[in-house]
């Protein structure tokens, strides 16, 4: 039996396990897209077959410095962006043929963002430091409807139908931040935070370690409004994205990251990088995650784990799920959570995370104490890579079952255009 569970993983093998729970996310609207990496010439795009990730179509060419993504509200068209100049080609997924590019007016990169319903595509165009600029731009005609600048530092973003809210701070230096809404027609607003402090700065000359706070940011889609969570108080600003009004509130119960900075300070370090990253799951609930980072001079930089933490918005408490994650996926109302302790990229694991999906509270726990990685999440799949086994799952994210096993060598990691993931949009 032990034998044949190995042939099964060397090879790539459909596994059969007991029907699954309840489905924790619709299936998506498009079909599961795979980029092609590769040395020379063009990079292809191919659908790929949701179970296997083995390509299912003929391959369609398109530029190797594409970068970021959107896909039209039914799913039947994928704007890809450029690295190297201010152009976005469009695909036809569902005749499965390239429409030609949209050409912006400019020099820099251009990344699709968002595409919604109600509007054209949106568009992040990069501008000389500091300054950032968004278009919405008509994917039929090619016209670009509205275009909006600003200056400072992005440091995180959300986007969806509600358009794109940016979490900008002061260029070089951490300070009060500011929220950047532009919406579906291109009107843009800016709210200042005076409590909310952001942003990038030049390491210490004692150690060497690049400075940085940054905030979480979520968006509750239906009743538009952003969350912004401090790094170092448990504090929350709500903005109303229709009126600009802001709230703090905070938090009551564990507070965040509060046992953790006073055992490194105890150890006679200091923070020197703190990273956030949060998620919307609906019900008035947040999800957080994230790492701290703290040196000593002559020591290797510390990386510490804020773990995954549960925010209620309608009471404004905070509870620790588990204090090992340092990242976090989001799979329908599922939070897929992993960390890893150390830093060094053959470490074998046993003390990591694994992968443990929460809803209100931990669901199931997958390949405990491996440091894991999600690489995409495509409706109900989840797409799971174990370092020390160089094993790709693709999860069932409702049951926790694997449904296919293939080992994956890491040049060989796919790349798929979908919301949670490395190659994320």
């Amino acid at each position: 039996m032990v034998m044949a569970a190995a042939l099964a993983l060397a090879v790539g093998a459909v596994v059969a396990w007991p029907a699954a729970s309840p489905e924790p996310a619709p299936e998506p609207a498009a079909p599961l897209i795979r980029r092609l990496l590769r040395p020379y010439g063009q990079d292809l795009l191919v659908r790929a077959d949701p179970l296997t990730l083995r390509r299912v179509s003929r391959p369609l060419g398109v530029p190797r410095d594409a970068f970021g993504h959107a896909f039209s509200p039914d799913g039947a068209m994928l704007a890809l962006g450029s690295s190297h100049g201010p152009a976005v080609s469009l695909t036809d997924l569902r005749l499965w043929r390239p429409l030609g590019s949209v050409e912006l007016r400019g020099r820099g990169a251009a990344r699709p963002l968002a595409w919604p319903e109600s509007s054209g595509l949106i568009v992040a165009l990069s501008l000389p430091f500091p300054r950032q600029a968004i278009a919405v731009v008509d994917p039929t005609t090619g016209r670009t409807l509205v275009r909006r600048s600003w200056r400072g530092e992005g440091i995180a973003e959300a986007a969806g139908a509600f358009g794109v809210v940016t979490l900008v701070s002061p260029p070089r230096r951490i300070a009060p931040a500011r929220l950047v809404h532009v919406d579906p027609a291109g009107a843009l607003r800016s709210v200042p935070l005076s409590r909310i402090r952001a942003g990038y700065a030049r390491p210490q000359r004692r150690t060497g370690v690049p400075r940085s706070q940054v905030p979480g940011l979520a968006v509750d889609p239906a009743r538009r409004r952003a969350y912004v969570l401090a790094v170092r108080a448990p504090l929350v600003a709500e903005v109303g994205l229709a009126s600009g009004q802001v709230a703090y509130h905070r938090l009551r119960g564990r507070a965040p990251g509060d046992r953790l900075a006073a055992a490194v300070a105890a150890k006679g370090g200091r923070f020197e990088a703190a990273h956030r990253v949060a998620r919307w799951l609906g019900d008035g609930l947040i999800a957080i995650s994230g790492d701290d980072r703290s040196a000593r001079p002559g020591r290797r930089t510390r990386v510490a784990p804020f773990g995954v933490r549960l925010i209620d918005t309608t009471r404004w408490t905070t509870s620790l799920l588990d204090a090992r994650p340092t990242s976090i996926a989001l799979a329908g109302n599922r939070v897929l959570a992993t960390g890893r302790r150390g830093v060094d990229w053959d470490h074998q694991g046993k003390r990591d995370a694994g992968l443990q999906v929460f809803r209100q509270r931990r669901l199931y726990v997958r390949f405990p104490g491996e440091d894991v990685s999600v690489y995409g999440v495509h409706g109900r799949r989840a797409y799971v890579w174990v370092r020390r086994t160089r094993a790709l799952h693709t999860l069932d994210v409702g049951s926790g079952r694997s449904l296919y096993v293939r080992r994956t060598p890491p040049r060989r990691l796919p790349s798929l255009l979908v919301p949670e993931g490395p190659d994320a949009g």
